[in-house]
């Protein structure tokens, strides 16, 4: 089954401390759950935020990173 992604906006790559690289976007909802989310994909891992500020593109790599990990 494939997924269509509808990234809504800019995306923006950041280099954790660790050294992952991390393609963040925000997406709109998909077919079974319409919330739009901030994605934080790397090559082995995805993460969904789904409570994330309008303007999450202005903050610095650091917040960014912190908000990956808010539940």
């Amino acid at each position: 089954m494939v997924i269509e992604r509808q990234i809504a906006g800019a995306a923006r790559r950041v280099v954790a401390p660790d050294g992952t690289h991390w393609l963040v976007y925000e997406l709109s909802g998909v077919y079974y759950d319409r919330r739009r989310s901030l994605v934080f994909e790397s090559e082995t891992t995805m993460r969904r935020v789904r409570c994330f500020p309008d303007d999450w593109a202005l903050l610095s790599n650091d917040e960014l990173l912190a908000l990956s990990w808010s539940a």
